[in-house]
């Protein structure tokens, strides 16, 4: 993976993580609680992005390993 190829999975998964953060924001602000199903989802979205970040970085430090 390039320094190029790196930045821009980082840019795209930090850009998906804010998207999933504003969603949130907006859904707590408007329904005042969440409830479990709307938990489990957003936990699952977080988990993605986590995944996502792990690989990036698990790609980056072969990488420089090299």
């Amino acid at each position: 993976m390039t320094n190029l190829e790196i930045i821009e999975r980082l840019c795209a998964v930090v850009e998906e993580q804010s998207k999933i953060i504003k969603e949130q924001a907006t859904f707590i602000e408007e329904q005042h609680s969440v409830d479990e199903a709307n938990k489990a989802e957003f936990a699952e979205k977080r988990a993605k992005i986590y995944a996502e970040i792990d690989e990036i970085y698990n790609g980056t430090a072969t990488a420089i390993s090299q």
